[in-house]
């Protein structure tokens, strides 16, 4: 898990490196962001509107519609986590998860493909495009439409902060609520769960 996750941070890490002979590092992160504070009510609406997603997703029946067609199965490293009573690999799966994911993934996604898309085609089809690839590359059809859509959340929230650290922040607040739920689901079983 944790040479998987640094295999990525490196994919991840040379786009900026290609990049800085073109542009400014601290452009690119957006690190002259001058509202910051901003991302202290930012960071918990994006996770409280993501969890509430799923709630509604869950209650127009995507869950059960996929799982009653297509037999879908927790993925692998959500299995894990649930069930494997090495500590170790549960540190490695939190530290991917909550860490690595977020940084790589914002890096790739909202740092490189959104800004590509953008300067041949309109801003909404980059957003609409990163977004559902977003959702795509994760391989989870459970998940694909809250997925997709917090693809496209995070571009706007680019778009207006002009921050990566703002949606890397959402991001990892959001796997580390998902996987603080899943946690808690190893000690308490929660109603709706297999």
């Amino acid at each position: 898990v944790l040479g998987g996750s640094f295999g990525f941070l490196l994919i991840a890490a040379i786009i900026p490196a290609v990049l800085f002979w073109r542009i400014n590092l601290e452009e690119f992160f957006g690190l002259r962001w001058d509202q910051w504070k901003q991302a202290l009510w930012i960071v918990p609406c994006f996770v409280l509107g993501m969890m509430v997603l799923l709630v509604v997703m869950n209650q127009l029946g995507w869950h059960s519609w996929v799982k009653s067609n297509y037999g879908a199965k927790p993925q692998v490293m959500v299995k894990l986590l649930k069930e494997t009573p090495n500590m170790a690999l549960v540190a490695a799966i939190v530290f991917s998860a909550v860490i690595v994911a977020p940084i790589a993934e914002e890096i790739i996604f909202r740092g490189y493909i959104y800004p590509v898309v953008k300067r041949f085609t309109e801003r909404w089809f980059a957003g609409l495009f990163s977004g559902l690839l977003f959702g795509v590359i994760h391989f989870n059809l459970m998940g694909l439409p809250q997925l997709a859509l917090m693809g496209i959340v995070l571009v706007v929230l680019y778009e207006l902060t002009g921050s990566l650290w703002v949606t890397i922040g959402c991001h990892a607040a959001f796997n580390g609520t998902t996987v603080g739920l899943v946690l808690l689901d190893r000690i308490y079983e929660f109603p709706g769960t297999p």
